[in-house]
């Protein structure tokens, strides 16, 4: 499995969300479903907010998991939990500070480090690579 490791260098506090729905833009472009891993539940209603209003000549759709109108099931999810292989994602967008659980079900994993986090990202950098996954640094 390839995980690329996005390491975020502005400070800004929008920064994490800003890059984070970049690269959802470019997910749902590719017809790849998405599951986002927050870390708390402020984070995955932050982001959720955020998605609504970030940039007003698109649409992302997506919901918090669980919380989809009956009968629609949009391709960007965003959660606190892991999902075991049982799913039909491609893509695990990793946006808190441990490694996820159950990465191994996704084609792929996007991994996203703060300037304020980097120990920690380093931490899950080790982990991928001791699990052998394909790993690819990207400095934004």
């Amino acid at each position: 499995m390839r995980v690329d490791v996005y390491v975020i260098e502005d400070e800004h506090h929008e920064a994490l969300f800003r890059v984070a729905s970049r690269l959802l833009e470019k997910t749902y472009a590719s017809g790849l479903r998405t599951w986002v891993l927050c870390a708390n539940e402020h984070t995955t209603h932050a982001l959720d907010d955020y998605l609504w209003t970030y940039k007003n000549s698109s649409f992302l759709p997506h919901s918090i998991a669980g919380q989809a109108p009956e009968g629609l099931n949009p391709p960007i999810q965003i959660s606190t939990k892991s999902i075991k292989k049982e799913h039909d994602f491609h893509v695990l967008l990793n946006i808190r500070e441990s490694t996820p659980e159950h990465c191994e079900g996704f084609e792929r994993v996007l991994d996203l480090v703060t300037h304020q986090a980097k120990e920690a990202g380093r931490a899950r950098y080790r982990t991928y690579r001791a699990q052998g996954f394909i790993l690819h640094m990207h400095t934004i």
